[in-house]
């Protein structure tokens, strides 16, 4: 009775995995033909397919455009044309395209890689980078503070924004208003601040350095004139602090009110102590940034130091360079001297590389305005940012590949 049980089970065992791996055999067969693993996610996209998508996120990005326009309009769009301009096999193919939640993670990759290369060229760089950093606040009442760094590839000045950061911006009591010595002191700052943007206006603008028409020198010599009018009594060179002086007499009806005698100090030693050793400080000296940068061969050679004299007086007497200086970009000349003259021509890209103004931080805040708007208040922008300012174009092909792997 056990063996017949046995045997009929032993049957049943057979014939049920004989049908299991009829069923098995079947369905590889049909998968062979037609896989529906790619449906489910279970394998990689496809290169040309993630190719296209983080092209599409670069372009989104680029123009500072919301992430979510790739799925509500660039995709809609794209799959219409190719619907009727190439019919229907083509609108799904392209409907494969991914933009909804990777546009995000894409720019970001590719910022990454921008980022690999700016590094890479800095540590290649012929000379000595420099950077410069401004701070405004933005619609979400939170502070940017961005830090841009100006290097030498090939022979081109790269601006490159390296970092933005966010942090609460802290409000102040406006109960300070109130105290009428306080608004003379802000009167007087605000005039210094009204100046100085002056300065920078007149010297903003691609191609200027620390010699661009003596502005800065300019600028110092007035500082001394200023002091010595300040301790006679004579603002007239800060309007705001003499319209503030005005309305404190009309409305104590007393006439001839001088600014008090401490504050008076305290700005002769703000404009000599203060602002005359920064610009002495920050805008070279004549010796530091010396005129044969920009007037290589109108310079006298008796105000030339030692340290350059000999390569100086070589390319002066050389009538090819003379030529080519006349007809190719300051930078370019100088970039192309670094073998022949290697002196002085890697003191000049130090000098030229240099940041005059903040002009540059300027720039990116107006376009961050164009991209974190009220209703992109939350958007953690440096990414977007770093993309729209750079012209560096990220190697698409790197992120790709490593999705791939």
């Amino acid at each position: 009775m056990l063996n017949s049980l046995t045997n009929v089970c032993c049957k049943e065992f057979g014939a049920l995995s004989s049908r299991l791996l009829t069923v098995v055999m079947v369905k590889r067969a049909r998968f062979d033909e037609k896989p529906t693993l790619p449906v489910l996610s279970f394998v990689l996209i496809n290169k040309p397919i993630l190719t296209a998508s983080y092209e599409i996120a670069y372009l989104i990005a680029k123009q500072g455009k919301p992430h979510t326009i790739g799925k509500i309009l660039v995709k809609p769009a794209v799959l219409k044309m190719a619907n009727i301009m190439l019919g229907i096999e083509a609108e799904v193919k392209l409907s494969q395209i991914h933009l909804s939640n990777d546009i995000s993670g894409r720019i970001e990759d590719m910022t990454e890689d921008i980022l690999d290369q700016v590094v890479a060229d800095l540590i290649s760089s012929p000379a000595k980078f420099s950077f410069q950093l401004d701070e405004t606040t933005d619609v979400s009442n939170l502070s940017q503070l961005t830090v841009f760094v100006r290097y030498v590839k090939d022979d081109v000045i790269k601006d490159f924004l390296f970092s933005l950061f966010l942090q609460e911006h802290q409000h102040c009591h406006t109960d300070c208003f109130k105290n009428s010595e306080f608004n003379l002191i802000l009167a007087y700052l605000a005039d210094i601040f009204a100046a100085l943007n002056h300065l920078d206006q007149k010297m903003q603008g691609g191609g200027q350095h620390h010699r661009s028409g003596g502005k800065p020198e300019d600028f110092s010599k007035k500082l001394p004139l200023w002091k010595r009018r300040t301790e006679n009594n004579n603002t007239s060179n800060f309007l705001l602090l003499d319209n503030c002086v005005s309305q404190i007499e009309d409305v104590s009806r007393i006439g001839n009110i001088s600014v008090p005698a401490q504050l008076k100090q305290a700005i002769a030693t703000h404009l000599l102590d203060g602002l005359a050793k920064f610009f002495h400080g920050y805008f070279p000296t004549r010796e530091s940034c010396p005129a044969w940068v920009p007037f290589t061969f109108s310079v006298e050679t008796t105000d030339v130091n030692d340290e350059y004299l000999n390569e100086i007086i070589e390319i002066q007497e050389s009538q090819v360079q003379q030529q080519l200086f006349r007809t190719t970009a300051l930078l370019t000349f100088w970039y192309q001297q670094m073998v022949t003259y290697p002196v002085i021509a890697k003191k000049a890209l130090e000098i030229s590389i240099s940041f005059v103004m903040t002009y540059v931080c300027k720039q990116s805040f107006l376009r961050m305005q164009d991209i974190k708007t009220k209703k992109r208040n939350r958007l953690r922008c440096e990414n977007d940012m770093r993309v729209v300012l750079v012209k560096v174009k990220p190697r698409i092909s790197e992120p790709v590949s490593e999705r791939q792997q």
